[in-house]
């Protein structure tokens, strides 16, 4: 996955996807901020301190990404997907998702996780 390099960018990203990621992430040189691996609400509580915060500076971020793997390559787990675009609807973040590990495994024909989920992409 390609991870564009943008000053004024905001990503969260769950702290249990893989190093490249991470690494990716880092190098970026954007804003990151870390929500438990998996935890819908814990992102949801970040996103609304995310929103606080634009509220109180006059220009928000305008690139903001959620940032997971399909299946983390650490533990196995699929991400709660559906979950997560309701989420980045709400809020207006854009979701980046590393589908090394799920396609032509994961859905009908072996798109993805978002076939899977039965989600347009």
């Amino acid at each position: 996955m390609h991870i564009p390099e943008f000053k004024m960018c905001m990503r969260l990203r769950d702290d249990g996807v893989n190093w490249s990621l991470q690494n990716g992430l880092y190098l970026s040189r954007s804003k990151i901020k870390f929500f438990k691996h998996n935890d819908m609400k814990d992102l949801k509580a970040i996103l609304e301190e995310v929103r606080k915060e634009d509220k109180r500076k006059k220009k928000p971020l305008n690139r903001r990404f959620i940032v997971v793997e399909a299946i983390y390559q650490n533990s196995g787990q699929m991400v709660p997907l559906d979950e997560l675009v309701r989420l980045k609807e709400e809020y207006k973040f854009r979701v980046l998702v590393d589908e090394s590990n799920t396609l032509g495994v994961l859905g009908k024909t072996g798109r993805g996780i978002s076939e899977h989920f039965n989600i347009p992409v």
